[in-house]
């Protein structure tokens, strides 16, 4: 029984880690860490790192990059990105450089922003954070 109650709390901290996510924005600010996102959900450091690591399988600094790297790409594919620098769209989303921007779409597209830019066809993928 223990476990089911577990089971609806970890599942109500997602809901609510979410909702800040998605209609709060929280990642837009770039110095969003694990210990002001754990005080904005009212749970522990160690229980949000247990919460995404666990339910998400993915680290937090990886969970909130995510988040800013799937903005970047959509306001890329609907803006008109010829008066848009990837890099100000990026620090906009809420990186808080150019070197993590271009570290963490490296480590999720497997290129660089510019080549995946240039390649009409990738401009087609999306990016989920689900």
């Amino acid at each position: 029984m223990k476990s089911k109650a577990k089971q609806k709390e970890y599942a109500k901290l997602v809901e609510k880690l979410r909702f800040l996510m998605e209609e709060e924005f929280l990642y837009h600010n770039p110095t969003l860490d694990v210990s002001l996102l754990s005080h904005m959900l009212g749970v522990s450091k160690g229980k949000l790192s247990k919460l995404i690591n666990g339910h998400l399988g993915k680290s937090v600094t990886t969970y909130v990059n995510d988040y800013r790297l799937q903005e970047v790409l959509h306001v890329l594919k609907t803006k008109d990105s010829k008066t848009l620098t990837i890099t100000g769209v990026a620090m906009e989303a809420g990186f808080c450089s150019k070197s993590t921007f271009y570290r963490h779409f490296k480590y999720r597209m497997n290129c660089s922003p510019s080549a995946f830019f240039k390649n009409k066809e990738r401009k087609r993928v999306y990016f989920s954070n689900k």
